[in-house]
C-alpha cells in the first residue's frame, strides 16, 4: 500500500507526507496484512479524506460500441453489454465510462469502460475505513497515471506503470487516454524467475527472494556482461537468460495491448513514444532495454508535480497514488455515489422514510376515497338496475325461506353422506357469485358434467366486467376441466351499462 498526502489548497500542489509499503507475495499472512498499515501508524497523516487507485486488482477495461442513441439510455445499454461479456450479474457491475471523442468515422458511439465487481470495491472502502480513512473515489490506475503526466505531448504515447505484481499500460491519443488494460506481471516475476542456483568460478550461489532483488535493484539488467561480471561477480549471461523471460513477457504485453487497440478501434496509428514510471526508473538499464525491445523511443515519465530532494526517490513508486490524489472531480470513479457522500446517504434515508411514510398515507387516503365512491355508484346501479328488473318481470329478492330449506336439506344430506351433486353445485355458485352478477338462467346436466349459465354483468369503472372475476373463482376450486366464455355483448337496454353473458363449464367428474 502506498500513501502520499497532499496539500492542494494553492496552486502547486504541496507533498505534505508519503508512505511506501509493499511485499513480494499476493498470498500475504495476517501479520503482513497489519504491517502494510504500519506505515499509517507510524507517521502523522492529517487528511482522513482518500483518493484510491487499485493496481493488480480485477479491474476490467472494454471498448464498447454503441449506435447512436439518447445520452440518458447509454448507461443501460452498457451495463447489458457488460453482462453479456462479463460473469457478474448487472446489478452487481459497479463501472464508469466516457465517450472516446475521435470515434466519428466508425459511424458508432465509442465507449471506453472500466468495470469491476461491486462487493470488491465495497470492501475496498470498507478496508479503507478499517485503516482509518474515508474513501471519497476509488480511481482507475489509468486514469491516475494520466493525473500525473507532465509536459509531454500526448499524441500519440504509450505509458507503461510497473508495479511490484502488476503492470498497467495506457494509451493515449489527441490529449486522452483511448485504452487501457492491466496484466499480472510486475518486479515479483523478474525477481522470481532469478531465484535460483548460479555456478560461479567459486562455486554455486543460491538466490533467494531477498538476494535476488537486491541482485536486481542494486546492479539492473546486464546489458554489458563485462561491466556487470566486475561490479556482482556474477555471469551476467546466466543472470541475463533467468531475466529475460519475465522482461519479454512484460514488453510482449505491451505491444499486444496496442495491437489490441488498433484492431478493436480499426485504428492505424501508430505508437512510437513509451514513457515508464513506477519502479521502472529504479532499474539500472530498464529503459535502454525496452529501447532495443521495441524499436523505438522509450523515456522516464516526466511528473507534473515539483517534487523536494526528500521525495524524489520515491516519486516514480508513488505515481499511481500521486495521480489518484491529483483527480478532478471529471475523473472516472468506481465508487458508489452513496459511499462517495455518506451525509447524502444518511439523507435519502431520511427522505425516503419519511417519504414512502407519506405516499403511504396519502395513497391510503386516495384508495379509500376511490372506494367509498366507486362503492356508492355501483350501489346506486345496484338500486336502479334492480328496479328496472322488477318492472320487466325478473325476480331479484332473494328467498330466506328458500335458503333455510336449502341449507336444511343440505345438513339433512351429509348426516346420511350422500351430498348431492346439484346442491353442491348451487351452494358453490351463491358463494362464489358478485353482488353486480345475475343469473338469467342456469342449465345443470349431471350425467354430461355440464354447467350453463346465462345472465347480466354490470360494467366496472375501469372498463372491465364482474363476471372475468367470477371465471376466476371459478377455475380456482378446481372442480372445472374447462370454462369457456360462449359470448358477451354489452347493451344498453337499462339505463346503466351491462353486458350479456354466456357460460359453458364442463365439471371433473368425480371432483365434486
Amino acid at each position: 500500500m502506498d500513501v502520499v498526502e497532499l496539500d492542494v489548497s494553492s496552486k502547486e500542489p504541496k507533498i505534505l507526507n508519503w508512505a511506501l509499503s509493499s511485499f513480494s507475495s499476493n498470498n500475504l499472512e495476517p501479520h503482513q496484512i497489519k504491517e502494510l498499515f504500519s506505515p499509517l501508524n507510524k507517521q502523522k497523516f492529517y487528511c482522513k479524506k482518500a483518493k484510491i487507485t487499485l493496481l493488480g486488482s480485477e479491474l476490467i477495461y472494454k471498448i464498447i460500441k454503441l449506435p447512436n442513441m439518447p445520452q440518458n439510455e447509454v448507461i443501460s445499454a452498457i451495463r447489458l453489454k457488460l453482462e453479456d461479456s462479463l460473469s457478474i450479474k448487472k446489478e452487481e457491475i459497479i463501472f464508469d465510462y466516457y465517450k472516446i471523442h475521435n470515434s466519428a468515422k466508425t459511424g458508432k458511439q465509442l465507449f471506453l469502460v472500466v468495470a469491476t465487481d461491486l462487493s470488491y470495491i465495497k470492501k475496498i472502502a470498507q478496508d479503507a475505513k478499517e485503516a482509518g480513512f474515508s474513501a471519497c473515489e476509488i480511481i482507475p490506475p489509468s486514469w491516475a497515471l494520466k493525473n500525473i503526466v507532465g509536459a509531454i505531448d500526448l499524441n500519440p504515447s504509450v505509458l507503461i506503470y510497473l508495479g511490484q505484481c502488476a503492470t498497467v499500460v495506457v494509451l493515449t491519443k489527441n490529449k486522452e487516454v483511448v485504452f487501457a488494460r492491466e496484466f499480472k506481471i510486475g518486479i515479483d516475476a523478474i525477481v522470481s524467475a532469478m531465484t535460483q542456483a548460479i555456478a560461479t568460478e567459486s562455486g554455486k550461489i543460491e538466490l533467494d527472494c531477498t538476494k535476488a532483488s537486491k541482485l536486481f535493484f542494486d546492479f539492473g539488467i546486464p546489458l554489458n556482461y563485462e561491466e556487470y561480471a566486475q561490479k556482482s561477480t556474477l555471469p551476467a549471461a546466466d543472470i541475463m537468460s533467468l531475466m529475460m523471460p519475465p522482461l519479454e513477457k512484460i514488453g510482449a504485453e505491451i505491444l499486444r495491448t496496442i495491437a489490441y487497440y488498433r484492431e478493436e478501434m480499426e485504428d492505424d496509428t501508430e505508437f512510437k513514444k513509451a514513457y515508464f514510471t513506477g519502479l521502472a526508473p529504479k532499474v539500472k538499464n530498464f529503459i535502454e532495454f525496452f529501447k532495443n525491445e521495441f524499436g523505438f523511443d522509450v523515456e522516464v515519465l516526466p511528473l507534473n508535480l515539483q517534487v523536494n530532494k526528500d521525495f524524489e526517490e520515491s516519486a516514480h513508486p508513488l505515481a499511481l497514488a500521486l495521480g489518484a490524489a491529483l483527480s478532478k472531480d471529471e475523473n472516472m470513479s468506481l465508487l458508489p455515489y452513496e459511499l462517495r457522500n455518506p451525509l447524502f446517504k444518511k439523507a435519502v434515508k431520511i427522505f425516503a422514510t419519511w417519504g414512502i411514510a407519506s405516499v403511504i398515507f396519502i395513497s391510503m387516503f386516495f384508495a379509500w376515497f376511490f372506494f367509498c365512491q366507486k362503492e356508492i355508484k355501483t350501489n346506486l346501479y345496484l338500486l336502479n338496475l334492480k328496479e328496472q328488473m322488477k318492472q320487466q318481470g325478473i325476480d331479484v329478492q332473494k328467498s330466506i325461506e328458500k335458503e333455510k330449506a336449502l341449507a336444511s336439506l343440505l345438513a339433512e344430506a351429509t348426516v346420511y353422506e350422500g351430498i348431492d351433486r346439484y346442491l353442491k353445485i348451487m351452494v358453490l355458485l351463491k358463494e362464489l357469485t358478485p353482488s353486480d352478477v345475475y343469473y338469467k338462467y342456469l342449465n345443470y346436466d349431471n350425467s354430461a358434467n355440464k354447467l350453463i349459465i346465462k345472465g347480466i354483468s354490470l360494467k366496472k369503472r375501469d372498463g372491465k366486467f364482474a363476471v372475468s372475476d367470477f371465471m376466476d373463482k371459478l377455475k380456482a376450486t378446481g372442480y372445472f376441466k374447462t370454462i369457456t366464455l360462449s359470448s358477451i355483448e354489452e347493451s344498453d337496454r337499462f339505463n346503466v351499462p351491462i353486458f350479456d353473458f354466456y357460460i359453458s363449464c364442463d365439471l371433473i367428474k368425480g371432483k365434486i
